[in-house]
């Protein structure tokens, strides 16, 4: 009787343990799988307005006048926030708002810890108090764009075309 007891709990814990192993690789599995539907989610989305939406924001994060302390006053100790806004809108004044125009900025020295910045702390503040109506993929992109500054090699999943030169 004892020794059916005992086979019965040693059977019991096993079981346990078993279930313990697999929640567990569940779990990284359905991490995994979370971080390829991102990347699938990132391809499917439609980026031209949540790229153009994002850039706006950030540029009147920057030129905001409600800021305490001048975000421009930071990044451009030496200049007037005045030559430091002309200077930014010249930058991106021609320029359409597309993949290479955000990896630009994302790989700019100076602008690019900027707009890191803004997606750290002021993005997601920035779709709460807006009217889009797609939120689900400002926030996805938003996080992508994140985990960009994390691992370079996410940016190389938004596809840029370069033309082709006449011969």
């Amino acid at each position: 009787m004892q020794m059916d007891q005992l086979l019965t709990y040693f059977a019991g814990n096993i079981q346990i343990v078993c279930n313990q192993h697999e929640q567990s690789t569940e779990i990284s599995s359905c991490q995994d799988s979370q971080d390829i539907m991102d990347e699938a989610q990132i391809v499917s989305l439609n980026k031209k307005n949540v790229i153009r939406n994002l850039i706006r924001a950030f540029l009147q994060y920057l030129f905001g006048k409600n800021q305490k302390v001048s975000i421009l006053q930071q990044y451009f100790p030496n200049s007037s926030d005045y030559d430091t806004k002309c200077q930014i809108k010249r930058y991106f004044a021609k320029k359409k708002y597309n993949h290479l125009v955000l990896k630009q900025l994302y790989k700019h020295q100076i602008y690019g810890q900027m707009f890191k910045q803004f997606l750290l702390t002021e993005a997601h503040n920035y779709l709460q108090r807006s009217q889009i109506k797609e939120k689900e993929n400002h926030v996805i992109f938003i996080n992508y764009m994140i985990k960009c500054y994390e691992d370079e090699r996410l940016l190389e999943k938004l596809e840029t075309y370069s033309k082709a030169k006449k011969i």
